[in-house]
């Protein structure tokens, strides 16, 4: 099992294919920790964690 520890899938960088990545990067048995810097990419990080299983979300502002 490998853990992407820190990562901001849930950034407008990602966007476009936000999703896909999601998918592809679960797929391959990586579970993420998406990290939030502030409310609105904090609440962002926490609607993934709730719609993907291997999500978790960390709160930061």
């Amino acid at each position: 099992m490998l853990v992407d520890t820190h990562c901001h899938v849930h950034f407008n960088a990602y966007k476009d294919d936000m999703d896909d990545v999601i998918k592809r990067t679960l797929a391959k048995g990586v579970l993420m920790v998406t990290v939030g810097t502030q409310s609105t990419t904090s609440a962002n990080g926490i609607a993934l964690a709730e719609k993907y299983d291997g999500i978790y979300a960390a709160v930061g502002l």
